[in-house]
């Protein structure tokens, strides 16, 4: 864990050259963390973080550029070439009053800053320029041996590590569901004593975390854990019903919105397929509230709850609701205004296919997917038969009226009520003089 909560991109050579400089000046220097991690299993690694014995007022003395990103807490952000690495000193952390950062730090040796470490596999670190510069692991807590057994493994007591940093507990459960290992079994049982303790997280930390893991790579492996461990019911406050989620998740293609898994992981909880509007909204409110999502993962997440209530009811709506939910998708900000019509198709069929995991949904699911692929972008949307402009030359005044009556027209026209321009004036003009 670092001070930070969004790190900048670093380039090995660049976090080298930094090492370099500090062991010119007669400092320990090393790669730690999660690049070294990386760098066992063969992996890519876009964030590279050096730690050192240099206090951040030496560290400054030699990159007078550096920026005191975390110097409380030992940190300083040092640009080289493209990068910006997080240069640390090693510390050892004081008390974790509020569940998520020390309250006091003291600077410390190698050993030191690696007991205060989450998990094995993260507390490793490689000095780059040893023994000719071919590199020197230096594991002081078994995370070799861990990367080995492919094991999630917390350092020390893992009750304490969770106790000191609860977001430690989906940290675990990411960590595990990514690389495909599976988490020692101490860990895994305090993961289930502490859970109750991610209440006290920032609700925006616990989004950015369930974003990471409900990636196309991950989403069911972690959603497995979080039911497995009970962080979802702290998560989302209550119990999760036995819905096949999983078998859901994984149906969905690779290019997964995260609104959508959004609103699968929801029907596990919050939602179901007998929701009306009302409930919808209170749903939503409640992702609001417990995640502190942005407004597009809101808007996609209630849209998939809306159109499930609509397209599977026992009253089947007409086509222009399954064309005005399907382009909705493709909107923002709760608007409907279409943003891309290709986004829209590819979301709604993800919800379709996801939905079919259910076996009293599938047989109308596979029905709305194949007509869904049967339309055009043109047939989908069409352009209107009727404008605002026209409703005026017709004697419609601005107002309610006008925007009841375009979107009355759109609807019919869907519906393939309406064929051309004229029917559609006949139409609306038709149903002003009824009202007027």
């Amino acid at each position: 864990m670092t001070p930070t909560d969004s790190k900048p991109k670093s380039h090995r050579a660049d976090a080298v050259n930094i090492i370099r400089r500090l062991q010119s000046a007669r400092f320990q220097a090393v790669l730690a963390g999660g690049c070294v991690r990386d760098q066992l299993l063969g992996r890519e690694s876009s964030d590279f973080d050096v730690a050192t014995n240099a206090t951040p007022k030496e560290v400054a003395t030699l990159f007078p550029q550096a920026q005191k990103v975390g110097a409380a807490f030992g940190v300083m952000l040092v640009r080289v070439g493209s990068s910006q690495v997080e240069v640390a000193t090693f510390r050892t952390d004081g008390n974790y009053a509020d569940g998520r950062r020390p309250e006091t730090v003291t600077f410390a040796t190698m050993q030191g800053d690696a007991a205060r470490r989450d998990f094995t596999i993260n507390g490793m670190y490689f000095d780059p320029l040893a023994d000719d510069g071919s590199g020197q692991l230096i594991d002081l807590v078994g995370g070799q041996a861990d990367l080995a057994a492919r094991l999630i493994r917390c350092i020390g007591s893992a009750e304490a590590r969770f106790a000191e940093d609860h977001l430690r507990l989906l940290r675990a459960g990411r960590f595990a569901a990514r690389l495909g290992f599976g988490i020692e079994t101490e860990t895994l049982a305090a993961m289930v004593r502490c859970g109750p303790q991610l209440i006290r997280i920032a609700p925006e930390r616990i989004a950015d975390e369930l974003r990471r893991m409900l990636t196309p790579t991950s989403r069911v492996e972690a959603w497995n854990l979080l039911v497995g461990t009970g962080l979802v019911g702290v998560m989302f406050r209550g119990p999760v019903r036995p819905e096949p989620i999983s078998d859901a998740l994984g149906r969905l293609s690779t290019s997964m919105d995260f609104g959508v898994a959004l609103a699968l992981v929801g029907l596990s909880t919050l939602a179901s397929p007998t929701m009306d509007g009302t409930e919808v909204k209170v749903a939503r409110g409640h992702l609001r509230q417990w995640l502190r999502l942005s407004n597009e993962e809101l808007d996609t997440a209630e849209r998939c709850w809306l159109t499930l209530a609509q397209w599977f009811g026992t009253n089947r709506p007409p086509p222009s609701v399954f064309h005005r939910d399907v382009v909705a998708l493709g909107g923002t900000a709760g608007t409907g205004e279409v943003v891309d019509l290709t986004l829209a198709r590819q979301r709604a069929t993800q919800w379709l296919n996801a939905l079919t995991a259910w076996p009293a949904l599938a047989p109308r699911s596979e029905e709305l997917c194949a007509r869904l692929a049967g339309l055009s972008h043109d047939a989908l949307a069409p352009r209107p038969l009727l404008d605002g402009l026209r409703l005026m030359e017709l004697g419609v005044p601005q107002g309610r009226w006008l925007g009841d009556l375009l979107r009355g027209a759109y609807d019919r026209q869907l519906d393939g009520d309406l064929l051309t321009s004229k029917e559609a004036e006949n139409w609306a003009v038709a149903q002003f003089s009824a009202k007027g």
